[in-house]
C-alpha cells in the first residue's frame, strides 16, 4: 500500500529496488522535494529527511525526476470552518509515497470526518441539498487532488461526482468523497510517486513529483457540457409581502444542472495525438423560491 514519509522515508526509500534509478538520485530528489517545500511553508520542520545534500548530484537529479503536474483550486470565500477542513485534509495527505502499482485511497489518508479528528461543520451536498455536516469542504481536497493525479497520467481506480454541480473545478473534473465513497488512484509508473500539498488561507494546490518521463507529452483537461438542465421555482403567492412595484421577488434562485463529458487530450510536440472520454455525468438542478403578486392583490 501506500506509505507516508515522516519517519519511514529513509525505510522506503532503502527498500527501493527498481534498476532504472540509483537510490541515492531518489534520495536527493526527497531532499529537493522537501527543501522546496519547507521553504513554502508546505510541510513543518520535523518533517524526517533521507539527506541534507542539496548539492551532490544535483544534475543527474534533475535528470532523472521532474514535477509531473500541478493543479489548484481556490475558496477565498468559504466559512472559516469550511477553510479548517481543506488545511486538515491536505496536510495529512503532504507528503505521501506511493510505490509502483501501489494505490492510494483519499479515505485512508485523510481519516475519518469527525470532531475527534479536528474537522469541523460546514456545508456539504446530501442528497441533492446543501445541509451542514462535519467536515465540509473536504470534497475539494479530493478534487484538487483527482485533477493532478489526472494530469500526471496516473490510473485512477475509484471516482464519484457530485449530486450538484461544484464551483471550484470543471464539470467532469470533480471527486466527491464520504464515509462510504472514496477516491483511489494507483501508481502505474516503475517510480516512486511523491505528493506535496500546500493550503493556504484562499488556495489549495497539489503536486505530483515522480520520474521523467521517456516521452515529452502534456494531458489536458477538457470538460463539455453536453445539456443545461434548468431549475425550476416553488411558487408562493403574495400575501402583503411584495411592494407596490414588485410583481415577483426571487428568495432563492435555482440553479442549473448539467450533464456533461470529461475528457484527457494528450498532445506531443503541441499535437494532439490522443483525447480519450473518461466520464459522462448528471448533475441535479436546484429547485428555487419565489413570491408572485396576483392580480387583484392591493
Amino acid at each position: 500500500m501506500w506509505q507516508r514519509t515522516k519517519d519511514n522515508i529513509i525505510e522506503n526509500f532503502g527498500n527501493f529496488k527498481q534498476k532504472p534509478i540509483r537510490l541515492i538520485s531518489f534520495t536527493v530528489l526527497i531532499a529537493l522535494i522537501c527543501f522546496f517545500a519547507l521553504s513554502t511553508g508546505a510541510l513543518s520542520p520535523n518533517f524526517a529527511l533521507a539527506s541534507t545534500d542539496f548539492n551532490e548530484n544535483a544534475h543527474e537529479l534533475r535528470a532523472e525526476a521532474v514535477k509531473l503536474s500541478e493543479f489548484s483550486t481556490t475558496y477565498a470565500d468559504s466559512s472559516t470552518a469550511r477553510k479548517a477542513n481543506i488545511i486538515i485534509a491536505s496536510k495529512k495527505i503532504n507528503g505521501t509515497i506511493i510505490h509502483p502499482s501501489k494505490q492510494f485511497s483519499f479515505n485512508g489518508t485523510a481519516g475519518e470526518r469527525t470532531a475527534e479528528n479536528g474537522y469541523q461543520t460546514a456545508k456539504i451536498i446530501v442528497d441533492g441539498k446543501f445541509v451542514s455536516g462535519t467536515g465540509g469542504g473536504v470534497c475539494q481536497v479530493s478534487t484538487t487532488l483527482y485533477n493532478a493525479v489526472l494530469l500526471a497520467g496516473l490510473k485512477v481506480d475509484i471516482v464519484h461526482r457530485h449530486s450538484l454541480p461544484i464551483n471550484y473545478a470543471p464539470l467532469s473534473f470533480d471527486a466527491m468523497v464520504s464515509s462510504r465513497q472514496d477516491f483511489a488512484f494507483t501508481n502505474n509508473t516503475d517510480y516512486l510517486i511523491y505528493i506535496v500539498a500546500k493550503a493556504t488561507d484562499s488556495k489549495l494546490t497539489f503536486q505530483v513529483f515522480g520520474e521523467k518521463p521517456i516521452h515529452s507529452r502534456v494531458i489536458k483537461l477538457r470538460s463539455v457540457t453536453i445539456q443545461e438542465i434548468f431549475g425550476q421555482y416553488e411558487t408562493e403567492y403574495d400575501e402583503g409581502t411584495l411592494s407596490e412595484d414588485e410583481s415577483e421577488r426571487i428568495i432563492v434562485k435555482a440553479k442549473s444542472g448539467y450533464v456533461s463529458e470529461g475528457y484527457l487530450d494528450t498532445y506531443q510536440n503541441g499535437r494532439l495525438i490522443k483525447s480519450e472520454l473518461i466520464r459522462k455525468d448528471r448533475y441535479l438542478p436546484q429547485t428555487g423560491k419565489r413570491i408572485i403578486r396576483v392580480d387583484g392583490t392591493a
